[in-house]
């Protein structure tokens, strides 16, 4: 059939890359130039056209990653993309020193993720943390350590610091 001839998926795979689509339909990318590699893995085009997905797959997922611990995030659609990207690189890459640096990316991107939301979970139950334990000031400090720029935790920070003040006004 037309839609499994090399030509077709020499074809379809580039254009797919060329607008990076890259791997959630078998149509895209990463699955095509797979499927050209195993029929013929000397294929330099798709050796090339496969790398060139894998730079662009890592680019997608840094960018899901720059927005992932933002306000802009709220529902966690920027990390689930981050992780989708991690698991395809992950199972096609494993050992490639750009995919294991963007693993980290994506465990450190978790890490401060799940700091903001305890940290915004203890300062809806009042659990401050003035007193040097555990609570909403040092889970929002662990996350800014992580991530300076963290805009949720800087916001989550000045909340703590305005509930202080309205303590020791009452």
């Amino acid at each position: 059939t037309p839609t499994n001839s090399l030509g077709w998926r020499e074809s379809t795979s580039a254009r797919a890359l060329a607008q990076e689509r890259l791997y959630a339909t078998a149509d895209d990318a990463i699955p095509l130039y797979l499927a050209i590699l195993s029929a013929n893995p000397d294929d330099a085009a798709a050796s090339s056209g496969l790398q060139k997905a894998r730079t662009a797959l890592l680019r997608q997922g840094d960018a899901a990653l720059r927005t992932a611990d933002s306000e802009a995030d709220v529902m966690g659609e920027s990390l689930r993309e981050a992780l989708q990207v991690a698991s395809v690189a992950r199972s096609i890459w494993p050992d490639d020193e750009s995919v294991l640096a963007y693993l980290q990316r994506v465990d450190v991107a978790e890490q401060i993720v799940a700091l903001d939301e305890r940290g915004e979970r203890q300062l809806r139950q009042g659990a401050l943390g003035e007193n040097g334990g555990d609570g909403a000031l040092y889970s929002f400090r662990a996350a800014l350590q992580l991530s300076p720029e963290n805009a949720r935790a800087r916001q989550g920070l000045a909340a703590v610091e305005s509930a202080l003040i309205r303590r020791a006004e009452d």
